[in-house]
């Protein structure tokens, strides 16, 4: 049997106003047929109207009219008779909607769109009645250039020509908001696009504009190379986190099946890919950071992603201030080592789906500081975590050390006691992005580092920890003693060095003053 969705809509009777339902189990031969990627809107009474359900299946494949359907969905039949096309597959009427294999059908539902002979994406359409077909947003702006006109006589005169220039905005449409719709579109072998102002055509060769024919963009990347794969991906995720699903736990659901052609691609294991990271490039990938230049919808729901994923920031994100490592990927710069990755499915047979929790054991530099609102303070040599240390900083206790000495081109301190963020307080060069839309309040962090500049360009990479709640996961203290931790931004540190000096020579390196430690993040 040949592995095709298990019905399409036979749209060849669509030109007097009747379509129906096929099945296409039975089929002997591939049939062609076009595939509609569109926002399905949230209003209920067209989202029901577009849907087949076990009511109405039968009907369906007896034929029903076409204006049954919605303005979208109609105006796909028509690009499809143009297109001499006589099936489309669309997911709310091809896939029973109350079915008992939707759960199925629906994990297999990218195969639809791969499979299609076209993919139509109706981008300008916010719902499903919206349409596409219709008058296009068109500006323009109008010029006057003089020139010389000749006339046979020889004679000459100033004139005047008024040039018109189609003005094209750059903005995403509806449909690049959705998140379910990257995948549909990425899985696409044809794929055209019908936007607010243009169509754009796409192949897995080439993408051309209707604006300017004559330009031809090559669509290629370096599969070839294991850092050209982890540079797509990594492309792929932000394209992708700025988009929005209605239900916070499918973000990952929805990125399923990209994920699944990168484990391919790559010919790694489901195993690999832990809660939307790739475990062969895990340290990199860690130092994602939140774009707040482009902030999305914010979720009521936090979801049950492990802090340390991308899925877990209720913001666009980016490999932000990660210039070196993407232009010249050097694995001796990381110094934290990964000793264990798990995230825990919320179905099993879905290795690539959304997950309940996870966890992320790592040895690193991480020595403790105090977040006063504002800027990063270094805690005295002689504090250190204790019942009477709280969590906003107070409360420090001294030990057998009662001073300590700093590096080169750091004067000796002697230290009884000293509140930390008072004048006699060091304050770091620590440059932060936050997971969340405004800065945390004061309170004692750990600064985990991922990526060192000694010897390099002098900067460091890593992200900012706290203290989780005892009770998400009781099992940490057992396994690691102190934490667990969960992440709440990224961190680049400027440490001081000698100017002038290429590679920069770091003078003094504060996250190093202290032995690794093995950190249990949540």
């Amino acid at each position: 049997m040949l592995n095709f969705p298990r019905y399409l809509l036979d749209i060849s009777t669509s030109r007097d106003g009747r379509v129906r339902l096929i099945e296409t189990r039975d089929a002997s031969k591939v049939i062609p047929y076009a595939a509609l990627s569109y926002c399905w809107g949230d209003d209920r009474k067209t989202t029901r109207r577009q849907k087949t359900l076990k009511q109405n299946i039968q009907d369906r494949l007896n034929g029903f009219p076409l204006e049954d359907l919605p303005s979208t969905l109609r105006d796909a039949v028509q690009v499809c008779q143009i297109l001499r096309l006589k099936y489309l597959w669309i997911d709310a009427v091809c896939i029973v909607q109350d079915g008992d294999d939707l759960g199925s059908e629906m994990r297999e539902m990218v195969q639809a769109y791969s499979a299609a002979s076209l993919v139509i994406s109706a981008a300008r359409a916010s719902h499903a009645d919206e349409g596409f077909l219709g008058r296009r947003i068109q500006d323009y702006e109008q010029y006057l250039l003089p020139i010389c006109f000749q006339f046979p006589d020889g004679s000459t005169e100033i004139g005047q020509v008024r040039v018109t220039q189609h003005i094209l905005h750059d903005k995403l449409e509806p449909i690049d908001i959705r998140g379910w719709t990257l995948q549909e579109h990425d899985a696409a072998v044809r794929l055209v696009r019908f936007e607010s102002e243009e169509l754009v055509w796409r192949c897995p060769t080439t993408s051309k504009n209707e604006s300017d024919i004559r330009k031809c963009t090559p669509r290629f990347f370096d599969a070839q190379s294991k850092d050209g794969r982890f540079r797509y991906f990594l492309d792929l995720v932000e394209k992708y986190s700025r988009r929005e699903t209605t239900k916070v736990n499918d973000r990952l659901n929805a990125f399923e099946s990209c994920a699944m052609k990168i484990i391919e691609m790559m010919k790694l294991s489901s195993d690999d890919y832990q809660a939307g990271l790739l475990k062969p490039d895990l340290r990199r990938q860690l130092l994602w950071s939140c774009d707040h230049d482009h902030p999305r919808r914010l979720s009521e729901d936090p979801g049950s992603f492990p802090s340390w994923t991308w899925a877990s920031a209720d913001l666009p994100v980016l490999w932000n201030n990660q210039g070196e490592i993407l232009q010249d990927l050097d694995w001796g710069d990381f110094t934290c080592e990964v000793e264990n990755c798990t995230a825990d499915l919320l179905d099993p047979d879905r290795p690539f789906g959304s997950v309940t929790g996870g966890c992320l054991t790592v040895r690193a530099y991480a020595p403790d500081a105090l977040w006063t609102g504002t800027c990063l303070v270094e805690l005295p040599k002689f504090v250190r975590r204790s019942p009477r240390l709280r969590q906003d900083g107070s409360g420090y206790q001294k030990t057998k050390t009662s001073s300590f000495s700093s590096r080169e081109g750091v004067k000796s301190r002697s230290h009884s006691r000293l509140q930390a963020g008072s004048p006699g307080a060091q304050t770091l060069p620590f440059h932060p992005i936050w997971d969340t839309p405004q800065p945390p309040p004061r309170q004692v962090v750990k600064c985990l580092e991922i990526r060192s500049g000694e010897g390099n360009i002098g900067h460091a990479y890593g992200i900012v920890l706290v203290f989780a709640d005892k009770a998400a996961s009781p099992e940490a203290y057992q396994s690691v003693g102190e934490g667990p931790f969960k992440r709440i931004g990224y961190f680049k540190f400027i440490h001081p060095t000698k100017d002038g000096v290429f590679p920069r020579k770091i003078t003094y390196n504060w996250l190093h003053q202290a032995k690794k430690e093995r950190v249990y993040i949540i």
